[in-house]
């Protein structure tokens, strides 16, 4: 049975191309609740028609702030039974908590292929793909409060998504303004902030880094791409931008989602301790 209050709507993007160099391959449409799962309910593969929908949401909602939070999964993470599963409580243990704070949720969802080293620039073109849809969403949702804040959950390689996201905004729009910017567990180099991003700070209200120094999942990754890693090792103080917080919770240990508590990777929606650490630094205005 489907359950009839859902505080946030919940829209979704999926990119279908296979490595990201079809830019119009792409679904939309909205998430609802059934059970314990979020499914895919209504979709459209006109983007005219969801950009209407979304607008109608965007018009009926009373909040001030009337804010949009962003969400990019990590590799391989389309997988249906995963996403509808992790998806719940994202939707009921982070979105709904942020309500009216943010008053729509977007995911931006993407299939990677199988050979990690073709993922990453698979994830790179999709992201920049997303980018034009995303910034006419922005657009969207200023119309209606020219300071709603739009903020981003990363994790993982989703990571990598938003690099090629946050690349492809700069050319549309030389000054794109995000709130709050969530790198979890990211698949990214150490020194992302000397060199994809080294004027993000310009364009955020903060940004936060989460890492875990035993991170399986991503030490798996960097056997087989040798690489420094932002979700490992954090990044250093002589390249952080000012407005970038670096937490390390290693020592974080409440992870109870289905293989949270053996890769600690999965903590930005396994843990309560980072779920609230998420909430109330999204609840501040």
């Amino acid at each position: 049975m489907i359950e009839q209050v859902m505080h946030t709507p919940h829209f979704f993007i999926y990119n279908t191309s296979k490595n990201g160099t079809e830019p119009n391959a792409c679904l939309y449409g909205e998430m609802v609740i059934e059970g314990k799962n979020l499914i895919k309910r209504q979709s459209w593969q006109i983007y005219g028609d969801f950009a209407e929908e979304l607008r109608k949401t965007v018009e009926q909602q009373t909040s001030h702030n009337n804010g949009i939070l962003i969400y990019i999964h990590g590799y391989q993470a389309d997988n249906a039974f995963f996403m509808q599963r992790s998806g719940y409580v994202i939707q009921r243990k982070i979105i709904d908590k942020i309500y009216p704070h943010y008053a729509i949720a977007l995911s931006l969802q993407w299939s990677s292929v199988i050979p990690y080293g073709k993922a990453v620039d698979s994830a790179l073109n999709k992201g920049r793909n997303f980018a034009p849809v995303v910034m006419d969403i922005v657009q969207i949702i200023r119309q209606r409060n020219p300071d709603a804040p739009i903020s981003f959950i990363c994790h993982s390689m989703g990571n990598r998504v938003f690099q090629g996201l946050y690349e492809a905004c700069m050319h549309i729009n030389h000054n794109p303004r995000f709130k709050d910017v969530f790198l979890m567990a990211a698949d990214l180099e150490s020194n992302i902030f000397e060199s994809a991003f080294n004027k993000i700070e310009a364009h955020t209200a903060s940004l936060q880094v989460y890492h875990n120094r035993q991170d399986v999942t991503l030490k798996i990754a960097d056997a087989m791409v040798k690489n420094p890693r932002l979700g490992i090792s954090g990044t250093l103080d002589y390249y952080k931008p000012q407005n970038c917080t670096v937490h390390d919770i290693t020592d974080v240990d409440d992870d109870y989602s289905f293989g949270g508590k053996y890769t600690h990777h999965r903590y930005f929606y396994g843990s309560a301790t980072i779920r609230n650490a998420i909430i109330q630094k999204l609840s501040c205005q």
